[in-house]
């Protein structure tokens, strides 16, 4: 803009100085020459041819005195130029200065502060957990919604991921609740973690519930034993499975609608065989459960809330649960619950032996007395009790005396089963709480015997 200004303005004074000044003193010079041009045509091509010379003339002068060094199309007065690190610019020209991007100061970028932290919360000491303080946080990338249920050996959350409901069991590495044995030692986690892919695999069986992960770090485990309850609370020993809707059987026992109506029996035959099915597959896959009892039987829904709609629903919808326990055969037994072993699994424990099929037999005959008789009066706790309160104690005598014991008053034991009771199933019950696992049954004759 203001290029095309400055080049108008020389043109019209151009202009003016040929007319007044130059084409006159042409005149006279051409009149004393002799010379008069009586055409005024030609006169005015000579002005014209006249004026372009003398545009033609000044422009040249102009561009000499003017000389303009430029690194880009803007003259050297409207920029700033460097020479080692100084600067110049012409003070000549009062313009605003042009600044290259190169020499422009970058714009202070505006970045929101960082969010609080939240507090950490206070976590109780290993020795007196509470699982409700998983309520609300994240385990292993799953939030925590509520505490299904406390065990022996670990905690039963309920935990969601992505809209969907999973049940992760916590495994314990405090003291067991008296009734309840458990080796803590990291070995039975390592053993845990080494089998997880096989576990998962046996799961896919549909008459288990099904599992999805299992999480062990055996640093995490050996902090946790020596105290750190943030390094438990943050990554525990956990195993993500299916949720169970229905709950466990174990929950059946407290409605009298079902527990006391005629089909009982008969519901309980359903759940024993189904159990049977899945022991028989586990066990021919070259695994043994070890845990069998009501707590870890689950239904994939509510069966229905008197006993005809139980009797007509829980077909297919009976999954044995907690594979976590479960070893391969003749493997090492880290744990035992002594309402529902029998006596041959804590001698495997004090004697080092490796775990046996009819070990599961013994505890689901048990399971199926417990469910028809509603009594936990199984004579051979005590004793197994107080036979694995001497081995821990170094007492070896003392724990092989109480186990003996034990399989003597089994041996003497006449269990009450109530009169409606099918008698397949109380052939298998009286079968199966044999102190000697010779004389057990194996889980295929306890399914087709029941079917």
């Amino acid at each position: 803009m203001h290029e095309s200004k400055r080049v108008f303005k020389d043109i019209l004074i151009i202009f003016l100085i040929f007319t007044f000044l130059i084409y006159p003193i042409l005149g006279l010079i051409l009149l004393a020459g002799g010379i008069f041009i009586f055409n005024f045509g030609v006169y005015f091509i000579l002005l014209i041819l006249s004026e372009i010379i003398g545009i033609l003339i000044i422009s040249s002068l102009k561009k000499k005195r003017r000389k303009v060094y430029t690194l880009n199309p803007i003259p050297y007065y409207t920029q700033r130029i460097s020479f080692k690190r100084k600067h110049y610019r012409p003070h000549r020209h009062k313009r605003k200065h042009y600044r290259s991007p190169k020499y422009s100061k970058p714009k202070k970028q505006y970045s929101p502060p960082p969010p609080p932290k939240s507090p950490s919360p206070s976590v109780p000491p290993i020795s007196n957990w509470d699982p409700n303080v998983w309520v609300g946080n994240e385990i292993h990338g799953y939030k925590v919604e509520s505490v299904i249920g406390t065990g022996g050996n670990g905690y039963v959350l309920k935990v969601s991921l992505g809209g969907t409901y999973y049940a992760m069991k916590v495994l314990s590495i405090t003291p067991p609740q008296s009734g309840t044995v458990t080796m803590i030692a990291t070995s039975g986690f390592d053993q845990l973690f080494n089998e997880s892919e096989n576990l998962k695999r046996l799961s896919q069986n549909p008459n288990f519930v099904r599992i999805y992960g299992i999480y062990v770090d055996s640093n995490i485990i050996r902090q946790a034993l020596k105290g750190d309850s943030m390094a438990y609370f943050k990554n525990p020993p956990a195993i993500v499975m299916e949720f169970m809707e229905g709950g466990s059987v174990d929950k059946l026992l407290n409605d009298r609608n079902i527990v006391y109506s005629n089909y009982w029996p008969l519901i309980v035959k359903k759940i024993i065989k189904q159990v049977a099915f899945a022991l028989d597959y586990l066990h021919s896959q070259g695994y043994v459960h070890l845990d069998i009892k009501p707590q870890n039987i689950f239904l994939l829904r509510n069966p229905g809330y008197s006993g005809y709609e139980v009797y007509n629903n829980i077909d297919k919808i009976v999954k044995l649960g907690d594979l976590g326990s479960a070893v391969r055969i003749g493997g090492r037994i880290e744990q035992a619950t002594t309402a529902y072993c029998p006596p041959d699994q804590i001698e495997a424990v004090i004697f080092g032996r490796g775990a046996d099929p009819k070990m599961d037999i013994f505890a689901l005959g048990i399971t199926a007395y417990v469910l028809l008789t509603l009594r936990r009066d199984n004579p051979a706790i005590v004793y197994l009790d107080q036979a694995f309160d001497s081995f821990v104690n170094g007492n070896i005598n003392d724990a092989i005396s109480f186990v003996n014991q034990a399989k003597q008053v089994l041996a003497t034991w006449r269990p009450m089963l109530p009169s409606n009771t099918p008698p397949d199933l109380q052939q298998i019950i009286l079968r199966s709480i044999n102190p000697y696992p010779q004389y057990r049954p194996t889980a295929r004759e306890i399914a087709y015997g029941l079917s």
